[in-house]
């Protein structure tokens, strides 16, 4: 009985490496040639793929399988490229929410009170002054 193994390497739209090597063995009979039959058993390998299970919801369940079916690829690559597509947005402050720290900050701002230079630069001197000095601490005396 002979063994022939062949290994191919496939690249995705982008011609980039998804690092998938299909590996298919043919048996071949030496006896069955003549009868021109061929055993193939394949499978596919996924380098640098991890498999995982999650649950979701039916109705996520069915959105996922409708657009599989409409852009005709399998439901894990769909899944990929709608993670790659969200990760630049996750975790950013939605457009309500900016709008609400913007005007929290500039409530915060319109508090601060307005002093001459002056009087600000002569209470800093003054802390100063104060943190240069130290304190004195009162020991307690054991006896």
């Amino acid at each position: 009985m002979e063994i022939l193994k062949s290994c191919v390497g496939y690249t995705n739209h982008k011609s980039e490496p998804i690092h998938k090597r299909v590996v298919s063995f043919e048996i071949i009979d030496p006896d069955a040639r003549a009868l021109n039959t061929t055993v193939a058993i394949g499978m596919v390998v996924w380098l640098s793929m991890v498999k995982m299970t999650f649950t979701i919801d039916e109705n996520t369940a069915e959105t996922l399988r409708r657009i599989s079916k409409r852009v005709q690829r399998p439901q894990s690559q769909v899944l990929r490229e709608a993670i790659r597509h969200y990760e630049p947005h996750a975790g950013q402050l939605s457009t309500e929410e900016r709008k609400r720290r913007v005007e929290l900050f500039d409530q915060v701002i319109a508090r601060i009170p307005k002093r001459p230079a002056t009087e600000v630069d002569a209470q800093l001197r003054e802390i100063r002054s104060s943190r240069r000095q130290g304190w004195q601490r009162k020991t307690a005396r054991r006896g």
